[in-house]
């Protein structure tokens, strides 16, 4: 299934990114794309640290499981997560993991600004001091 949605993906980037692509044929791509949501949504097993392999995909699980203990967005919180599974599947399977970890040390070296006061908003979210 993992393979099925990443190769969907890849195919549709490809004609979506390909400028010499016709608008019939990125049409077609988006639209392959958007019959992904119900199979993102309910049918791609979570990943857990017992069903992926890479240290970064572990650091992610525990991070998105931190993120939506906070959350407060009920009407969201189902496209978000299958969002951030998929993102998770992608780093623990893809050869794109060192271009992401390459990312993530850039922010990490960058002067990125701290969270402000109220930060994110309290209607949102649940007190992040643990």
């Amino acid at each position: 299934m993992i393979r099925k949605v990443k190769a969907t993906i890849n195919k549709s980037s490809a004609v979506l990114f390909n400028p010499q692509s016709s608008n019939l044929e990125k049409i077609r791509a988006v639209y392959q794309m958007v019959k992904l949501t119900p199979v993102i949504l309910k049918e791609l097993p979570e990943p857990t640290i017992k069903n992926t392999n890479t240290k970064e995909a572990h650091i992610l699980i525990g991070t998105r499981d931190k993120f939506f203990k906070h959350l407060r967005l009920p009407s969201r919180v189902d496209f978000l997560r299958a969002f951030v599974n998929l993102f998770i599947m992608i780093v623990d399977t893809d050869l794109y993991r060192p271009f992401i970890s390459w990312w993530v040390w850039e922010i990490k070296k960058s002067d990125w600004p701290p969270l402000g006061p109220r930060q994110p908003d309290s209607h949102h979210w649940d007190n992040m001091v643990e």
